[in-house]
């Protein structure tokens, strides 16, 4: 048998960020060594105990280099690098990146390291099944309400890697393995914490349940098709001035008011604006694609400007995210503060109805919105190439013009 070893976690795990506390025993006097740790260099696995039924798992890469040490979480092909580890007393505290810890005692969630695991679930049984690649998924939110997603998975052996998409987003990288008919795949990135179960039944649907974090549990159903349609993110919200423009006024995190009319720095010039969070991970990959495209046009009349709207709605509660996430995602444009999340759509009127964590807005140089995207599929779905390309296409017909 594995040994385990127990740590705690101490996070809101879908709503802010986290830090993993492992308790491990050892000489405070010392330097950590693999061997005070329980942990030696390699892959092991992790396992979120969110409730009696049913845990999360995830793997580790255990990297030691002289007296640095670092984690490296991944999901399918997702990689987070975790740098800040600090050992206090008996205890190791290890700090995701980007988000920012919720120290509150009121969500606490029992955790195990399983030392040399490499396997994120066991592999019981050899598949002998081939699953679809596309599903039409629905998510059941009540006894009558339902969430339709589109499916993706790709199977090597017992293998799954994938993703459900909806209208306006991803559920990210999510990994597991396909035992005889039974579906376990997991995703863990220190906003999400999503356990997917399913039984491959006779009829050749799935039928499973689906959990975040220690509290959130819904049924999902799944049938093979090729011919899913969600909606357009280009037509889900609207631009509701009649002149055609998106002006507003936030303050940036030193206090000063930045007047989208009236700064220089946006006249004549091409700007994306994206409306964002630190606590929301798909508008941290939104944060990257934008940034890389700015990059690789090298167009000096490009700019990017992001309007954070955070849980708090207290710039004080609220500022050592923002600058957590500017400083891990070296976001070097202005990012403003816009206050709290749920008041998003009487802070920005222009624009309704507001439907997802990102949007996206594109200005043209005479300040005229000529585009709006909802949502984002990220790196994790088969949709981010093809949005990163049209995307590209149509930013630089912009400058063009």
């Amino acid at each position: 048998m594995n040994d385990l070893i127990p740590f705690r976690l101490y996070p809101a795990l879908w709503l802010a960020g986290l830090s993993l506390i492992m308790g491990c025993k050892f000489d405070p006097s010392t330097e950590a060594s693999t061997v005070e740790l329980g942990l030696s260099e390699g892959v092991h696995r992790g396992r979120l105990l969110a409730n009696d039924s049913t845990d999360i798992a995830f793997n580790f890469d255990w990297q030691l280099s002289g007296q640095d040490t670092q984690m490296v979480i991944f999901n399918a092909d997702e990689r987070i690098v975790l740098q800040e580890i600090e050992r206090k007393g008996d205890s190791l505290t290890l700090q995701m990146p980007v988000f920012n810890p919720d120290k509150s005692p009121t969500y606490k969630v029992d955790a195990v390291f399983e030392r040399g695991e490499t396997e994120r679930f066991p592999h019981k049984e050899l598949a002998s099944i081939q699953l679809p690649k596309k599903w039409r998924v629905l998510l059941y939110t009540g006894t009558e309400d339902e969430t339709e997603a589109a499916g993706e998975f790709f199977q090597e052996g017992q293998l799954i890697k994938g993703s459900f998409l909806t209208e306006t987003g991803d559920y990210r990288f999510l990994e597991g393995v396909l035992n005889g008919t039974e579906l376990r795949m997991s995703t863990f990135d220190g906003a999400h914490a999503y356990a997917f179960t399913a039984r491959l039944t006779d009829g050749g649907e799935l039928d499973g349940h689906f959990y975040s974090g220690k509290h959130f549990h819904t049924r999902w159903t799944a049938e093979p098709s090729d011919s899913v349609r969600l909606g357009d993110p280009l037509e889900l919200t609207q631009l509701t001035s009649e002149d055609g423009r998106f002006d507003f006024q936030f303050r940036d995190q030193e206090g000063e008011l930045f007047d989208s009319q009236r700064d220089q720095w946006m006249q004549d010039k091409v700007t994306i604006v994206q409306i964002m969070g630190s606590w929301c991970p798909n508008c941290m990959d939104e944060i990257r694609y934008m940034t890389g495209l700015r990059d690789e046009l090298a167009h000096e009349d490009l700019r990017l400007v992001g309007i954070t709207f955070e849980r708090r709605g207290e710039w004080k509660k609220d500022r050592p995210a923002v600058e957590r996430m500017i400083q891990d995602l070296a976001i070097d444009y202005p990012l403003l503060y816009g206050g709290g999340s749920r008041h998003i759509r009487d802070s920005l009127p222009q624009i309704a109805p507001f439907r997802s964590f990102p949007t996206s807005i594109f200005i043209d140089r005479e300040g005229r919105v000529r585009r709006i995207h909802a949502g984002f599929s990220g790196p994790g779905t088969s949709a981010y190439a093809a949005y990163a390309e049209e995307t590209r296409s149509f930013v630089s017909d912009l400058l063009n013009e």
